[in-house]
């Protein structure tokens, strides 16, 4: 694992990013090869599962959680991502119908590619308060922490983790884009509010 110095002089950095998934134009833009995904560690755990969902509730706080199956003669199971939707985050429905008090939906969140952790959220069009957005947290505690593949960890590793982002895009054909993101470096965790739905990854 990574010497701990940085991570626990930099509790959180702040990056400034795309703040609305509905912006889809702009410099900021990439494409999927021009980007660094982040990979699970070659000794990392499968997902207990690569699907969750919930129904979110309008005045309700609800939350989902994915977590990694327990390693071998371990009980507790690390958490990989952790999505909360608050009691006043529910705004527009894919058609663009408002909620009601008391209105529900079923949101699901799948393993869209284990290889780059691409997750991909359901269902599309599905819009956030933007004064209460929805909150998505990923871990990275058993990700490859050799981040510039040249066989070892060191400081152009780490120099590579403070650079970590949460990114969008709309669909498989569209460029990715980065949301401002918090970057807890002393937990292995990013975490980003979250305005809409569609493809989500933690890369650099």
């Amino acid at each position: 694992m990574f010497s701990r110095i940085l991570k626990l002089t930099g509790v959180a950095l702040i990056t400034a990013g795309v703040a609305s998934c509905g912006e889809s134009t702009g410099p900021q833009g990439k494409q999927t090869e021009e980007l660094r995904f982040l990979r699970l560690a070659p000794d990392a755990p499968p997902l207990a599962s690569q699907t969750a969902a919930f129904y979110a509730r309008v005045g309700e706080d609800r939350e989902v959680r994915m977590y990694f199956r327990p390693r071998p003669l371990e009980n507790d199971s690390t958490e990989f991502l952790r999505f909360r939707v608050d009691a006043g985050s529910l705004s527009r429905r894919p058609d663009g119908s408002a909620f009601a008090a008391g209105d529900s939906i079923l949101i699901t969140i799948t393993m869209f590619d284990l290889s780059r952790l691409i997750l991909d959220f359901q269902p599309s069009g599905l819009r956030f308060n933007p004064q209460r957005p929805a909150q998505l947290k990923i871990r990275y505690e058993e990700a490859d922490h050799d981040l510039d593949d040249d066989g070892d960890e060191d400081d152009r590793d780490l120099e590579l983790e403070g650079s970590l982002n949460i990114w969008m895009r709309e669909n498989v054909t569209q460029p990715w884009f980065p949301l401002g993101s918090i970057r807890h470096l002393e937990l292995d965790e990013v975490e980003a509010d979250i305005l809409g739905f569609t493809n989500h990854a933690l890369a650099y």
